[in-house]
């Protein structure tokens, strides 16, 4: 990255040294010895590691995977718990589960109201909707770490909802 008098020069952007706007490709055309003449200086860009916020509070800094309790100012347990990820990503499944069968639920309350049939594909569907909620949250209760749960959810490792492939 480019730097001139403290502040970060973006390539692509007009910047102004002194009473000279320069243009926006300036950085792009100039030399090293044209960048020195006004003063501009190259520091290396800094890359921060990449850690995902879902599962992390930071590099290598995991979020707690088992729920815990809650601890007041003595140190003595409320009587509440903190949900771990565990738990977070298991409700997680039980709301996609039950958005997915809310498509077919009209089917459900039209049985209960008319006594009309379930049709036995629907049936099916949303038996395999069920089954699959409770295979993910097997795999997710399975994890022992934090790093482990992260794998499972991003690189697609849980078992797929019917008909869709994901």
């Amino acid at each position: 990255m480019y730097v001139l008098d403290g502040k970060r020069l973006r390539y692509d952007i007009p910047f102004t040294v002194g009473d000279v706007t320069y243009p926006a490709n300036w950085l792009r055309l100039s030399t090293s010895e044209q960048r020195e003449a006004l003063g501009i200086t190259e520091r290396p860009e800094i890359v921060e590691a990449y850690y995902d916020q879902r599962f992390f509070w930071a590099v290598d800094n995991p979020k707690l995977l088992e729920d815990t309790p809650v601890l007041d100012a003595e140190e003595n347990e409320t009587g509440e718990t903190r949900a771990g990820l565990k738990t977070l990503w298991v409700q997680t499944q039980k709301d996609a589960a039950a958005n997915l069968l809310l498509l077919t639920d009209w089917y459900v309350t039209r049985k209960s109201e008319t006594g009309v049939a379930i049709p036995d594909e629907i049936i099916a569907a949303r038996s395999a909707i069920r089954a699959a909620c409770e295979q993910r949250e097997t795999q997710i209760g399975d994890c022992t770490t934090t790093e482990e749960l992260a794998t499972l959810i991003s690189e697609g490792g849980l078992t797929p909802w019917p008909g869709s492939g994901n």
